[in-house]
């Protein structure tokens, strides 16, 4: 988790990054908990009973901390930070789902690698 917290103090400082994984691990459990394929901020506020208005800051601080990324899709390769979202998903949920996770990033590497897309 060191390396993606320090890029993201890095870009944008501490304040900032706290809201932006707070904001991804957010997003990323929307995504698998709740079934959302692509949550935007309105429905990580409703799945986390929180503002929209902050969902949006968080999403912003997100987007300054990792420029290169539309999403938090991506932080999902990072080990460590798997085992975060995992946590907050459950066991049960996370062991049916990792697999089929890992193999979409395998596959949207090898495409990204390829040129053909880009994560």
């Amino acid at each position: 988790m060191a390396p993606i917290f320090r890029t993201a103090v890095q870009n944008s400082g501490m304040a900032d990054a706290l809201k932006a994984l707070t904001y991804a691990v957010e997003w990323l459990i929307t995504r698998y908990r709740a079934g959302v394929k692509h949550p935007d901020p309105v429905a990580v506020a409703e799945y986390w009973g929180c503002g929209v208005a902050t969902a949006y800051r968080n999403q912003a601080a997100f987007r300054r901390c990792f420029p290169d990324y539309d999403d938090p899709a991506p932080l999902w390769v990072e080990p460590r930070f798997r085992e975060l979202v995992l946590a907050g998903i459950g066991d049960e949920v996370g062991r049916r789902r990792t697999r089929k996770v890992e193999v979409a990033v395998a596959r949207l590497a090898e495409r990204r690698d390829a040129g053909e897309a880009t994560v």
